[in-house]
């Protein structure tokens, strides 16, 4: 969830439609509902009631869970960037 651009509190424990407790622009402004924005993501990762275009597909890179199994595996220890950009909320 986290990229270059985007601040994202995150609470790891909740369910998926829930984990995202705020998400801003790096300088900490709220997203605005009526603007339209250029994201990179992965496939599911966003409700495509929100997706209004498609600017490139890559199919053919696999699914986002085989992929960061392979990194972490590869990596043995990952951890969060610690840049600012996310914050993880355990409580």
């Amino acid at each position: 969830y986290a990229c270059s651009g985007l601040k994202v509190k995150y609470a790891p424990w909740a369910p998926a439609d829930a984990n995202v407790l705020s998400l801003t622009l790096a300088d900490g402004t709220a997203i605005d509902d009526s603007a339209t924005y250029t994201v990179a993501v992965w496939a599911g990762a966003i409700d495509n009631r929100y997706i209004s275009a498609k600017l490139q597909e890559f199919p053919d890179v696999g699914a986002n869970k085989d992929l960061m199994t392979a990194a972490i595996q590869k990596a043995g220890t990952i951890s969060p960037a610690r840049d600012g950009r996310v914050t993880l909320v355990w409580n």
